[in-house]
């Protein structure tokens, strides 16, 4: 048996989970499964790591120094774990879809989002 996927160009990329039923006369196999609509389109990202009781202060310095996490969302996966050393970061050329951002500093509190790129 061959399944064949072709979700709209317009499809949600996010995981899709259920259950396949495979009946026989005598016997009903039911096969959980896990998709996954992914994109082949690519995006950038920026991040300006700024501390609330400076970002207001002459010449808004950013966080030194602060780590910057990108991962899977789903799998927990980390793709990229990096230090930045003047509180702007970017990265390019990343696939388009969800991922759970990270930014953790020395004396700051941490950031965590769900972003899309």
């Amino acid at each position: 048996m061959t399944l064949l996927l072709q979700p709209a160009a317009t499809e949600e990329l996010k995981e899709f989970q259920g259950n396949l039923s495979l009946t026989g006369e005598e016997v009903t196999l039911n096969l959980p499964f896990r998709f996954r609509a992914v994109s082949e389109a690519k995006g950038n990202l920026a991040v300006n790591v700024a501390d609330e009781l400076t970002r207001f202060a002459a010449g808004s310095p950013l966080v030194e120094n602060a780590t910057i996490t990108l991962s899977d969302p789903y799998t927990g996966a980390i793709i990229f774990s990096e230090q930045d050393a003047d509180g702007a970061y970017t990265k390019e050329n990343l696939n388009e879809g969800y991922y759970l951002l990270r930014v953790s500093a020395d004396r700051h509190d941490s950031y965590e989002k769900t972003i899309f790129i």
